[in-house]
């Protein structure tokens, strides 16, 4: 977020610009993006657990929206056709089935089972998981969460990449979802183990850094 040259929304933000100027500041920068936009910038860090997950197509789709709630999602989803899975911060059951639909709460092994075997992902425009949407080769849909500048950014990136991004759950959700289920766009990335690279240059930032301290003089201390 520290380079000029990752997307940003048509409308920056300010105040959000200069909380993520000063967020983590350091003389060294190594960055994560869906692309490279920058030399510091390299593509992102997919988990060992998803590297090796057999990756299908069940015909579903997931949906992880932690911002909404699973009854809410429901009404809507139940009026378009297709078999859903939709995983809830908001549910603690266990799942069940309203229609068309199964809902579960949060399980990190049961949602990479359904993510891996999905037609296509609804998600919030975080990294982690739109970044594994793009490893896999899945359709996917990204909505921001309100008043989170840095996935507003994710989600202008997304958009450059040709990716379907909703800011809100309006009247037209589901035509707006219809027409995504109809589409044939995906958008796969190639994105390589990249840990050694990365180790590397966490290792040689450290070299150049290293330096012995040498002790304040008086006048400096006083100052």
């Amino acid at each position: 977020m520290l380079s000029p040259k990752t997307p940003r929304p048509s409308e920056k933000n300010s105040f959000q610009e200069l909380v993520l100027k000063w967020y983590a500041p350091g003389t060294s920068l190594i960055g994560l993006h869906f692309k490279e936009y920058d030399d510091f910038i390299k593509t992102p860090v997919i988990r060992k657990e998803m590297r090796n997950t057999e990756v299908r197509n069940n015909g579903h789709y997931t949906v992880y929206l932690p911002s909404y709630d699973d009854t809410f999602l429901c009404e809507i989803l139940k009026r378009i056709d297709v078999p859903w899975e939709v995983f809830s911060k908001h549910y603690k059951g266990e799942s069940y089935r309203d229609g068309n639909i199964r809902v579960s709460p949060v399980d990190g092994k049961k949602f990479v089972e359904s993510f891996s075997s999905c037609e296509g992902i609804i998600t919030n425009a975080g990294f982690e998981t739109p970044s594994e949407a793009l490893y896999f080769g899945k359709k996917l849909l990204a909505i921001p969460m309100k008043r989170q500048y840095e996935q507003e950014c994710n989600a202008e990136a997304l958009k450059q990449l040709g990716i379907k991004v909703v800011y809100s759950i309006g009247p037209d959700f589901e035509k707006v979802v219809a027409g995504w289920i109809d589409s044939s766009f995906i958008y796969h990335a190639d994105y390589g183990n990249n840990l050694p690279e990365l180790a590397e240059m966490i290792l040689a930032h450290a070299s150049d850094n290293a330096r012995v301290e040498e002790p304040l003089t008086a006048k400096e201390i006083e100052q």
